[in-house]
């Protein structure tokens, strides 16, 4: 009995590590995007007013931002506030709590969502929109936050430009 007992605690403490594990790289992606758009045309883009408000603190906005703008550089993108190709508009980070239950316990995780579209100047018609959502913890220190959010960018990226 008392083996089957120190069994049951070692297959939860197994369960709470991998669990914790994905806490910090468990990071899934969506992405749609409007297929008539001829995406190798887009060179420049401009950031919508409000995107540094979609964060919960100045520091993580500008993170965001920051991020944003190298990886879409290494994408080939330029700044261009004055003629863009396309906008960026942010939608503000959604929290939320997953729960799971397990016969060992009841465990419950903070998520975040991260929503993001691209939308043509002149209509502000969607031609591309993508979210990523990642366990997240808001008390966290915000290096912990800037990980998340760059693993987050990375994965709201990853499949812009479509055909390309």
């Amino acid at each position: 009995m008392k083996l089957f007992k120190l069994y049951r605690l070692i297959l939860a403490l197994m369960l709470v590590a991998g669990l914790s594990g994905c806490a910090t790289s468990n990071i899934t992606a969506r992405h749609s995007y409007d297929s008539s758009t001829d995406f190798s045309g887009l060179n420049s883009y401009a950031w919508m007013p409000g995107y540094e408000t979609a964060f919960s603190t100045p520091e993580g906005g500008k993170h965001f931002q920051i991020t944003m703008d190298n990886m879409l550089a290494t994408k080939g993108f330029k700044l261009n506030p004055n003629a863009p190709d396309f906008l960026i508009k942010t939608h503000p980070v959604k929290s939320y709590v997953e729960k799971y239950t397990h016969y060992s316990g009841n465990y419950d995780f903070q998520k975040g969502m991260l929503r993001i579209n691209f939308l043509i100047p002149s209509s502000k018609e969607v031609i591309y929109e993508s979210a990523a959502t990642a366990n997240y913890d808001d008390s966290a220190n915000q290096k912990a936050k800037n990980a998340i959010i760059e693993k987050a960018v990375e994965s709201v990226l990853s499949e812009f430009p479509p055909g390309r």
